[in-house]
């Protein structure tokens, strides 16, 4: 069985839509995980941000890297 990240960038109408692919994938017998980065707080990547701001945000990146990963 393939295992299957589907990533919302928000949780308005990307995610609905997610959420219906996700339905139909368990049809076809796929295991599917949906997240929306609403939910991670990360901010927008720039080298500065990323040098100033990646002890703060480290564990948000360890929690989707092993999603990535997984899936």
């Amino acid at each position: 069985m393939k295992n299957i990240l589907i990533i919302s960038a928000t949780k308005k109408t990307n995610y609905t839509l997610a959420k219906k692919l996700s339905k139909f994938l368990l049809e076809l017998n796929s295991s599917t995980t949906v997240i929306s980065l609403e939910d991670y707080m990360l901010p927008l990547y720039t080298d500065d941000v990323f040098d100033a701001k990646k002890n703060e945000y480290k564990d948000t990146i360890e929690i989707l890297t092993k999603l990535f990963i997984n899936h």
